[in-house]
């Protein structure tokens, strides 16, 4: 954003959650947060009450976006936000789970913290799961 203050041609993109191709639904599942923290909680059987909204962005979606705004001669130098106008509560992806046949009990955030850390070492979140240290400490951190 200096750089554009100080006259250069730039755009910058803030990028909401990405998730798979709108199509096929290919994703990197097993490597984006968010994803391993719902497969943590379908593991464990149990899911923190939460009570945040998240975007998701299919990523074709995302691409196809910031290269239209890349090459539009109109859209000027700034920053472009990139997010799905429609959130999704956390407590809904759990009760979609569960219509799915999951068993995710929703519980305290303190008390799932102490579930994930005696989680197997097969669990999702296990490599993160330093970021959950306590209740509220992940979240203190994010934007």
């Amino acid at each position: 954003m200096r750089a554009i203050e100080k006259g250069a041609s730039a755009k910058v993109y803030r990028l909401g959650q990405i998730t798979g191709d709108s199509n096929t639904g290919t994703s990197h599942a097993d490597k984006d947060h968010m994803m391993l923290e719902i497969k943590a909680c379908a593991q464990m059987h149990a899911a923190p009450d939460w009570q945040d909204w998240r975007s998701y962005v299919p990523a074709d979606l995302a691409a196809d976006l910031m290269a239209f705004i890349a090459f539009d001669d109109t859209a000027e130098n700034n920053a472009y936000t990139i997010n799905n106008p429609k959130l999704l509560a956390w407590m809904e992806i759990i009760s979609t789970l569960n219509q799915l046949a999951y068993h995710i009990d929703l519980i305290a955030e303190s008390k799932w913290i102490e579930l994930l850390k005696q989680a197997k070492p097969d669990n999702a979140l296990v490599p993160l799961k330093s970021a959950y240290q306590t209740p509220g400490y992940l979240t203190r951190y994010m934007p």
